[in-house]
């Protein structure tokens, strides 16, 4: 079961149960002002588990299709539990929502800390553009710099400094 959400409905209910503001409808009313389209959630509802996937829907210009994006920054899917029977019943539902709607095309930044491109993995094609590095500020710098900087970038930075 699913429904499609704006900013003030079931997303607005249920966005308190995620710890990570790239999924709240108040991030996506603030990018609407940079981002093109009609701030949407896919919320789906699956064996007692609900997950968010918020997007920017955008009508292609000169045409009767649609894509989404999700708002810059990280995004994707939330709260989707690791059951391969749920993953697959979420890209069903939200491919014939797709075809239905005439959405042909969806970016998505998914989101570095919760690994969430896992859940689209073998359903969908995907790329990695970057990687996004992660440093643990709570180390003392001799710890930082010797652990968690390649030596190669270490090698740069000393170079650099020269």
């Amino acid at each position: 079961m699913f429904e499609v959400s704006g900013t003030e409905g079931k997303w607005r209910e249920l966005s308190q149960y995620v710890e990570d503001i790239y999924f709240s409808p108040d991030y996506y009313k603030l990018k609407r002002h940079i981002q093109e389209g009609e701030a949407q959630c896919f919320v789906f509802n699956h064996k007692g588990h609900t997950c968010l996937y918020p997007y920017f829907l955008r009508k292609i210009s000169g045409t009767d299709f649609f894509d989404i994006e999700g708002a810059y920054g990280y995004n994707g899917v939330s709260n989707a539990p690791n059951d391969p029977e749920y993953m697959r019943a979420f890209h069903r539902a939200f491919s014939e929502y797709c075809h239905k709607q005439s959405i042909i095309a969806e970016f998505t930044r998914y989101h570095p800390l919760l690994h969430n491109e896992h859940f689209c993995e073998g359903f969908m094609d995907f790329q990695t553009r970057q990687e996004t590095v992660i440093v643990d500020l709570t180390k003392p710098y001799d710890e930082i710099w010797k652990h968690q900087y390649h030596p190669s970038n270490r090698n740069k930075i000393t170079k650099g400094r020269k």
